[in-house]
């Protein structure tokens, strides 16, 4: 399995969950939930490119929505300190991968990643 295909499925699983699990804690979800909780650079791409639900996001602002709902949301899908770990690390995993220094990861690396991304999913 590739990382581009785990970050992938991270990414849809992610967008999904929240989908269901957000819209109860708040009316204003969106705003509350999501918008409030991204970071000044993504709420202006939110903005900028008129996002308008959570598909719109990419990892890195699913991950920064679900990390910021954290209480509600592991209360609600009964998640616990592990599932916290492995999101604080997939949130390094996303950087790392977007940033990927030269001559890439070493395999060991790589598989660690991989290993902690889906025991997250």
């Amino acid at each position: 399995m590739a990382m581009h295909d785990v970050l992938e499925d991270l990414t849809g699983v992610l967008a999904q969950v929240l989908n269901q699990a957000l819209p109860p804690l708040d009316p204003d979800w969106w705003q509350s939930c999501v918008v409030n909780r991204l970071s000044i650079q993504q709420q202006r791409l939110v903005k900028e490119r008129r996002v308008d639900s959570l598909s719109g996001l990419d990892l890195a602002g699913l991950l920064r929505v679900l990390d910021q709902n954290w209480n509600p949301l592991g209360y609600q899908l009964n998640l616990d300190q592990q599932a916290r770990n492995w999101l604080k690390e997939a949130q390094g995993i996303r950087n790392r991968w977007a940033h990927l220094p030269p001559g890439g990861l070493r395999s060991e690396d790589a598989y660690r990643d991989i290993d902690t991304l889906c025991r997250l999913l």
